[in-house]
C-alpha cells in the first residue's frame, strides 16, 4: 500500500479556510491522494479538516468558537457538499498525523494497460475517419478556408465535459474525476500564464506549418500520409530540445511568486456540473451553426466510398465520417482514461518518454531533470501505449476504406520544423490540442482559456503569413 502524502498546514490572518494538496512532482503530477496525513499547527483552534469537490480542505477558526455544519460520508462522496471524516463524524479538533479517507475505484494494472490500448486504436480510429489528420485541413482550418477540424475539436470537449459531469456525479468515480483535474491542473500551473501563451503561440504555429497536431501526426503516420515520417522525426527533436532547455526557459517565464490559476467553476463559487453543462450547450449551438453554414459533405477532400452505408461493415469501411461523429466518439474516451489513470487525454507528453528511453541517464541526471522524470512509470508509459496504439488505429482505418497512403503531405522542411516547434510550444504550455483543448477546456482549467487562443491566434498568423508569401 502507498504511503500517503504529507501536508502541512499554515496560519495566515485574513484566511478563514485553506485548501491543501500534496506538491506536484517533477512532471506537475499530483501524487495519488486515497488518504492524507494532516500536520496542524498547534496555535490553531476549533480545526476540521474534510473533502469538498475532491479537494481536502482543512477550516480553523481563530477565536476559536467558530461553527461549522456539514454532512456525512455516502459511499465516498459528499453529501452538502463536505466530508468530515470516514465515520461521519465532525471533529472539533485535530492534532498531526490525523487521516481522511475516501474511496477510489482502482484497475490492476493490466487491466489499465488494456483500456489505454483499447482507447489508442479507437482514438486512432476515429481521428482517420473524420479526416481532420490531412495537412489540407488543418492548414484549412487556420485560413478558415474548411471548419473540419473545429467541428470535431467542438465535438471532442462536448462530449468531454459530458462524461467529466457523469464522473463528477457518480459515487465511485467522482474522486477519479477530481485525482484527473488535479493533475491536469498541477502541470499547467506549473507553467504558468506566460508558458501557456508563449507554448499554445508555438503549438499553433507548428501545426500550420506541418499540418498536423501532436495527436495528428500519429494518425498520419498510420495512414500512410506523405513525409509523416519527417513530421514524427520533428516532434522527438522538439521534445529532445525542450528537455534540455526546460529548467532555462522556465526560469524566464516563471512567476516570482508560485500562483494557481485553477478552475472557472472554483473562481465562480459553483459546482463543476452548473457551469461546465451551459458551456457545453453553448459549444453545440455553435456546432449546429457551423454545421449549418458548412455542411460536412461539401469539405470533403475525395469523394466518400458510399453515400448510403447499408450495414456496420460499410459504415466501418467509409472513407469519411462525420466530423462532429469522429470528434464525439475521441470525446468518450475520457471515460476509460480517467478510470485507468487519473488522467485525461493527452498525447505530447509521450514523445518525451520515448526519447528519454534513448538519452544516457547520466546525461538526464545531470542535464533534464525533465525528461528523467518522464522515463518511467505508468503516469508517463500509459501514453507511450496510448500513442502506439493510435497509429494501428490509423492503419486499419485506412486499410478498411482503401485509403492508405493517399493522402498528400506536406514538404519535408515544414514537417520537420513544425513537428519540432509544435511539440516544444505543446510542452511549454502544459499540454497540446488534447491536453489543453479536449481535456482543459471540458474541465474549465482556465489556462487552457488561454493556450487555445494562443495556439489559433499562433497558427492564423502564421497560414496567413506563408499564403501571403506565396509558401502554401
Amino acid at each position: 500500500m502507498e504511503s500517503a502524502p504529507s501536508i502541512t498546514l499554515t496560519t495566515e490572518a485574513r484566511q478563514r479556510s485553506l485548501k491543501c494538496e500534496p506538491a506536484c512532482d517533477a512532471n506537475g503530477n499530483v501524487p495519488s491522494m486515497k488518504s492524507a496525513n494532516i500536520n496542524v499547527s498547534p496555535q490553531m483552534k476549533d480545526q476540521q479538516s474534510f473533502i469538498t469537490n475532491g479537494h481536502l480542505i482543512h477550516e480553523y477558526h481563530e477565536n476559536g468558537d467558530g461553527k461549522h455544519h456539514g454532512g456525512r460520508l455516502v459511499n465516498g462522496t459528499a453529501t452538502n457538499g463536505i466530508i468530515h471524516s470516514v465515520n461521519g463524524e465532525a471533529p472539533s479538533e485535530i492534532t498531526a498525523s490525523s487521516t481522511i479517507t475516501a474511496p477510489k475505484l482502482e484497475f490492476p494494472v493490466s487491466v489499465k494497460l488494456l483500456m489505454t490500448a483499447a482507447s489508442g486504436v479507437v482514438f486512432g480510429f476515429a481521428m482517420e475517419k473524420g479526416r481532420v489528420f490531412e495537412p489540407h485541413n488543418i492548414r484549412g482550418q487556420m485560413l478558415f478556408q474548411n471548419f473540419v477540424m473545429l467541428k470535431m475539436f467542438l465535438s471532442a470537449i462536448v462530449t468531454s465535459i459530458v462524461w467529466f459531469s457523469i464522473l463528477s456525479l457518480l459515487p465511485f468515480t467522482a474522486s477519479k474525476f477530481q485525482s484527473a483535474r488535479n493533475n491536469l491542473g498541477c502541470r499547467m500551473n506549473s507553467k504558468g500564464v506566460a508558458g501557456a501563451g508563449i507554448g499554445g503561440a508555438m503549438l499553433g504555429i507548428g501545426m500550420a506549418l506541418s499540418g498536423a497536431c501532436p495527436g495528428a501526426v500519429l494518425i498520419e503516420v498510420g495512414a500512410g500520409v506523405q513525409h509523416a515520417g519527417m513530421t514524427f522525426v520533428g516532434c522527438l527533436i522538439g521534445a529532445v530540445l525542450y528537455g534540455f532547455t526546460e529548467q532555462t526557459f522556465n526560469r524566464m517565464i516563471k512567476p516570482a511568486k508560485q500562483i494557481t490559476v485553477g478552475k472557472l467553476d472554483e473562481h465562480v463559487g459553483v459546482p463543476y456540473v452548473m457551469l461546465a453543462l451551459p458551456v457545453g450547450l453553448v459549444i453545440i449551438l455553435a456546432l449546429v451553426l457551423i454545421e449549418y453554414l458548412a455542411p460536412w459533405q461539401t469539405e470533403l477532400t475525395a469523394p466518400n466510398t458510399s453515400d448510403v452505408p447499408t450495414g456496420l461493415v460499410d459504415f466501418i469501411s467509409l472513407r469519411s465520417w462525420p466530423p462532429v461523429l469522429a470528434g464525439a466518439l475521441v470525446g468518450c474516451l475520457q471515460l476509460p482514461i480517467v478510470l485507468a489513470v487519473d488522467e485525461p487525454i493527452g498525447g505530447s507528453r509521450g514523445y518525451c518518454t520515448m526519447v528519454s528511453q534513448v538519452i544516457p541517464w547520466s546525461l538526464l541526471e545531470r542535464y533534464s531533470p525533465y525528461l528523467k522524470a518522464s522515463r518511467t512509470g505508468i503516469k508517463n508509459w500509459w501514453q507511450i501505449l496510448y500513442i502506439s496504439s493510435a497509429i494501428g488505429g490509423a492503419a486499419i482505418s485506412s486499410v478498411s476504406s482503401g485509403t492508405w497512403a493517399s493522402t498528400i503531405g506536406v514538404p519535408p522542411l515544414h514537417a520537420l520544423l513544425g513537428g519540432a516547434v509544435m511539440i516544444y510550444g505543446s510542452r511549454l504550455a502544459g499540454g497540446c490540442t488534447s491536453g489543453h483543448g479536449l481535456s482543459g477546456i471540458g474541465a474549465l482549467s482556465l489556462l487552457s482559456f488561454i493556450a487555445i487562443p494562443s495556439m489559433f491566434l499562433g497558427g492564423i498568423a502564421t497560414a496567413v503569413t506563408m499564403t501571403t508569401l506565396g509558401i502554401y
